[in-house]
């Protein structure tokens, strides 16, 4: 009898910490950031996608974002704004398209093979805000001189 109730108690010791680290994996994910990167470049017909990847499970609204991005080590740089109202699902993912942008200095991202930037997004939604921060390269996309992907 004795031995049945040690067993009961080792079994309920073990179902309640598994309990436990699930929860905490539960809360991981739902304070994971978003993730922002530059799908493409055209510099010949000055636009932007921003491929946009919302990895949290509560469902908000994006009011609002802007962006600050630094080409080539700050040797170009370009400010965009939208204010887009995307209602957003858990782990929903977004193409942000940008026209008619201005990239300071342009003329240093002409005839390279690659561009290293970074980008720093503040982001504004129907509860609360979130900043992100990304660094990667684009590469010129095969046979064409002003498209990077």
């Amino acid at each position: 009898m004795r031995s049945v109730l040690v067993a009961c108690s080792v079994v309920s010791i073990i179902g309640l910490t598994a309990c436990q680290s699930n929860y905490s994996r539960v809360n991981e994910k739902q304070s994971t950031p978003s993730d922002i990167k530059i799908s493409h470049l055209n510099l010949d017909d000055k636009s932007i996608n921003l491929r946009f990847e919302y990895r949290t499970y509560s469902k908000r609204t994006l009011e609002e974002i802007s962006c600050d991005i630094d080409f080539k080590g700050k040797s170009a740089s370009l400010s965009i704004n939208q204010i887009p109202d995307i209602n957003l699902d858990a782990f929903s993912t977004e193409i942000l398209k940008f026209n008619s942008i201005n990239i300071i200095n342009h003329e240093v991202l002409l005839n390279t093979d690659t561009i290293e930037y970074s980008l720093n997004c503040n982001l504004n939604y129907d509860r609360g805000s979130e900043g992100v921060y990304e660094k990667s390269v684009l590469h010129l996309i095969p046979g064409d001189n002003l498209k990077f992907r």
